[in-house]
């Protein structure tokens, strides 16, 4: 699997600990411009994705609460 690339059974907590690695990996690259960029922007979509995946979860938990209503 890609980097970056969000499993569509991950819980919320794992996708955090996704992001947290990703941050941890960010801070800790001395950055020259050159490495700078692409890191950004790996790092910008992983962040993306995990939104993403976070938002869909909390969209299908309020839907099932309402069709169990």
């Amino acid at each position: 699997m890609g980097r970056g690339v969000v499993q569509t059974n991950l819980t919320e907590g794992v996708a955090y600990r996704h992001l947290g690695r990703g941050l941890q990996e960010f801070q800790g690259v001395a950055c020259s411009p050159q490495e700078f960029l692409p890191l950004a922007c790996r790092y910008f979509w992983q962040l993306l994705n995990h939104l993403n995946h976070i938002i869909c979860n909390i969209i299908k938990r309020k839907t099932n609460k309402q069709i169990n209503k």
